[in-house]
C-alpha cells in the first residue's frame, strides 16, 4: 500500500469527521428546536382557546349563580391534557407558573361549584336554613369568579403575546 494513499484517505476521513459531525449536530438541533416550537404553539393555542371559553363561563357563573343553581363547570381539559407532558416545550417559565397558578384557582372554584350543586340535591335542601347556607357559599364563589375573570384576562394577554413571538421567524 502506498503511504500517500494512506495519508490522503486519513486526511479525507478526518476532514469528513471534522465537518460532518458539527453539521449533523446543527441539523439535529434545528429540527428538534422546530418540533419543540411547533409543540409549544399547539399547547398555547389549546390553552388560549380554553381560557377564552372559561372567561365566558366565569361571566355566566357570576350572572346566574345568585338566582339559580348552575349545572356546569369550568373547562379544564386542555390543561389536564398538557400537564402530563408537553409543558417542558414552553421556555417561558414565568408563563408556565402563571398558567399553573390560574388553573389551580380554576380547580378550586370548580370544587366550590360542585359543592353548591351537591348541596342543592341533598337533604340540606329541606333545611329551613338552606337559603342562608347557600348564600354563604354563593357569595365567595361569585367573588372568586370575578377575581378569576380579571386574572384570566391578564394571563390570556401574556399567552397571546407568547404565541405571537413563537409565530415570528426563528
Amino acid at each position: 500500500m502506498d503511504p500517500w494513499d494512506f495519508f490522503s484517505n486519513l486526511f479525507a476521513t478526518l476532514i469528513g469527521v471534522l465537518i460532518g459531525i458539527p453539521v449533523a449536530l446543527w441539523v439535529d438541533r434545528l429540527t428538534s428546536s422546530s418540533h419543540q416550537r411547533a409543540q409549544a404553539k399547539r399547547i398555547l393555542t389549546a390553552i388560549s382557546d380554553e381560557l377564552t371559553h372559561n372567561l365566558g363561563l366565569l361571566k355566566q357563573m357570576r350572572n346566574e349563580l345568585q338566582k339559580n343553581v348552575i349545572f356546569y363547570n369550568l373547562d379544564l381539559s386542555a390543561w389536564l391534557a398538557t400537564t402530563s407532558r408537553g409543558l417542558e416545550s414552553l421556555r417561558n417559565y414565568d408563563l408556565v407558573r402563571q398558567v399553573s397558578s390560574l388553573y389551580y384557582e380554576f380547580q378550586h372554584l370548580s370544587r366550590k361549584v360542585d359543592v353548591q350543586f351537591q348541596m342543592h340535591y341533598s337533604t340540606l335542601l329541606t333545611s329551613p336554613n338552606y337559603n342562608e347556607i347557600r348564600s354563604s357559599l354563593v357569595g365567595p364563589i361569585v367573588a372568586h369568579a370575578a377575581q378569576l375573570e380579571k386574572t384570566t384576562s391578564e394571563v390570556m394577554l401574556i399567552v397571546k403575546k407568547e404565541l405571537e413571538d413563537l409565530n415570528k421567524d426563528p
